[in-house]
């Protein structure tokens, strides 16, 4: 122990430290919030690590025998002898490390590269960490968190008030300065105080509660940020900011969250070198887009995130790594990652000790399982996910034209589900075969036949992606048929549901442009315009909480968009052609189907004019 007090201090005045490099260059040590050179002293010397860029580690110690031997830190060693002899390093040894570095880095592909981007601008900061392929994609067109997406994104109103919450721990003084910089900084009626806290501490925050202070209690004894923070999450209407117990709030914080939220983005603030795990919150700076976690010592949730993404995680009751989980989970549902202008003050909070860069280690252990990602958690290739719904039932010929098409489609985050509505073997054969040549196809059979509206029902059920598209198997989509309507979620983010223009295809191959109108439920009402099933692109959550009705299997598409709506959910008209409809079988099929389509529309038409009229008369 009082040698690595010695150590240190000897390093520390030597000058030959560089905290910077150490923390961009070990992003565990980033996050845990710890010193970076006592951890270096204490741990990062035996494990290879360097101390700057100009000293090597591993090459000082394999020409210095007597470092290792006698457990000597290479560092102090240096400064203890070769400084006072006037020996320089051996730098013939450092380039020949890091032209070997150079060399393997050129073999294996760059490990991840911060781009920071400022006003539109973007730089190369550094090397940072690897990045995992899985459930990451390359493409930088469709990356969320960019400028192009962030300036086209059309802004959704913030609430009245936002809900700050403070989960305060057993020692209470950092609160203090915490609460009264929210007091000084941020106006009066913007904002509701709410204080969880362990129920056995109550007592120690009493001078800090007020009238406009709300405090909620747990008892537990393996404190979880993600429960704590939840038990306010979970019944607010407002926006919220997480803000850590051991913050201090400077001037228009708060409106600078707001502003740079645009009432959609996950939004974080600019701190203290050092500070965050996420370096590009490092130091006072303008609003910008990132691609690493929002950090949630401070971190704006707006009302419409929330509702989409849902709760922090509470897996992770270690140490960190919940705020990587939304991160992710805010782009992969369309929500760019923000960084504001707003400067919040972080301190080192000490309540882990040294447990917490191996608790830290699970919890990254679990991040790792779900997700495939480890620090320092470059994002930019996490996605939206998109489930491509099937429904078939012997019509094989037609299917693999339909499947094909899919496959040609311009995005790359998606999964193909076809639902076999127990079909004959000749279909049952080609799906094995489709399965044998593209591997994102997911096979489910009815075990019997359960109709078309039941057998989407079906795949939405085991659907993985966080939207949904049904395509009939006799027809055939667009390579635009994902990317389009989801570029237009992502800039109008209160939608669940858009529906788009599409082609009519006829047996002699004439094409036919249908051009369907921006949504006006009287409109829509009278049948005025049409709103199919499969141009119907959305959030997952609207066709879970509003399954098709199969008692109206003929008009499943025109019921389910009246329900859709009672249920609060917004749809409206991408105006982008995704698909073909091909007209397929005899005039009488179509005939009889038309008849059996046009009584269940009858049907549905009396229901909601009846409904109109009870609501008139309750209102």
């Amino acid at each position: 122990m009082l040698t690595n007090l010695r150590d240190y201090f000897a390093i520390k005045h030597s000058g030959l430290f560089d905290e910077k490099y150490y923390l961009l260059h070990n992003p565990d040590v980033r996050r845990a919030d710890i010193d970076p050179l006592k951890h270096f002293v204490k741990y990062g010397w035996k494990e290879g690590r360097n101390p700057s860029e100009s000293f090597n580690t591993n090459f000082y110690i394999e020409n210095h025998p007597s470092v290792k031997s006698d457990n000597i830190n290479p560092l102090v060693h240096y400064i203890r002898y070769h400084g006072k002899e006037g020996k320089p390093v051996n730098q013939s040894l450092i380039k020949r490390g890091f032209r070997k570095l150079k060399r393997i880095l050129k073999q294996t592909g760059p490990i991840s590269t911060i781009k920071t981007a400022t006003n539109g601008s973007s730089k190369n900061t550094g090397n940072l960490g690897t990045v995992s392929g899985f459930g990451q994609f390359n493409d930088p067109r469709f990356f969320v968190s960019t400028w192009d997406v962030y300036n086209k994104i059309t802004p959704l109103p913030v609430t009245e008030k936002v809900d700050i919450i403070i989960c305060i721990g057993p020692n209470p003084v950092h609160a203090q300065a915490c609460v009264a910089s929210i007091r000084k900084f941020t106006k009066s009626d913007t904002y509701d105080l709410h204080f969880v806290v362990h129920e056995a501490d109550r007592e120690k925050i009493t001078d800090l509660i007020s009238d406009d202070v709300y405090v909620h209690t747990h008892q537990m004894e393996l404190f979880n940020y993600s429960f704590a923070n939840n038990i306010v999450l979970k019944d607010s209407h407002n926006d919220v900011v997480l803000l850590n117990d051991d913050t201090e709030v400077t001037e228009g914080w708060l409106e600078k969250l707001r502003v740079a939220s645009k009432g959609v983005c996950l939004t974080g603030a600019h701190t203290g070198f050092q500070c965050s795990g996420n370096p590009q919150m490092w130091g006072e700076g303008p609003i910008r887009l990132t691609n690493f976690p929002i950090n949630m010592f401070c971190a704006y949730i707006p009302k419409r995130v929330r509702e989409v993404v849902g709760l922090l995680n509470e897996e992770f009751e270690y140490y960190g790594g919940e705020d990587v989980d939304y991160s992710i989970r805010a782009l992969m549902n369309g929500f760019p990652l923000v960084i504001s202008e707003a400067f919040v003050l972080h301190k080192d909070n000490q309540s882990f000790g040294e447990t917490k860069e191996k608790l830290m280690m699970q919890s990254d252990r679990l991040l790792f399982e779900k997700y495939a990602v480890s620090a320092p958690f470059d994002l930019s290739g996490f996605i939206p996910k998109v489930s491509v719904i099937v429904a078939t039932r012997n019509r094989p010929s037609l299917l693999q034209s339909a499947i094909e098409s899919i496959e040609q489609i311009d995005y790359p985050n998606f999964e193909i589900i076809v639902v076999d509505d127990n079909s004959e073997s000749q279909t049952i054969n080609l799906l094995f075969e489709l399965q044998e040549k593209y591997k994102n196809i997911t096979q489910l059979r009815a075990p019997i036949n359960v109709g078309s509206a039941e057998a989407r029902i079906l795949g939405v059920q085991i659907a993985k992606g966080q939207f949904v598209l049904f395509s009939d198997d006799d027809d055939t989509v667009l390579q635009n048929r994902i990317s389009a309507p989801l570029e237009m979620m992502i800039n109008k983010p209160e939608l669940d549901v858009v529906y788009c223009n599409y082609n009519i295809i006829t047996a002699d191959g004439s094409v036919t442009p249908v051009y369907c109108e921006p949504f006006n439920l009287e409109r829509y009402l009278k049948l005025e315009y049409y709103i199919g099933l499969g141009i119907l692109f959305g959030r997952k959550d609207a066709f879970v909480n509003v399954p098709f009705y199969s008692i109206f299997n003929r008009a499943a598409d025109y019921d389910w968009v009246f329900r859709l709506i009672r249920k609060g959910y917004k749809i409206d008209l991408c105006p982008a052609i995704v698909m073909n409809y091909n007209r397929t079988g005899s005039a009488d099929e179509h005939l009889s189907g038309n008849k059996a389509a046009m009584k269940q529309h009858e049907e549905i038409y009396e229901r909601e004019m009846l409904l109109k009229s009870i609501t008139r008369l309750n209102g």
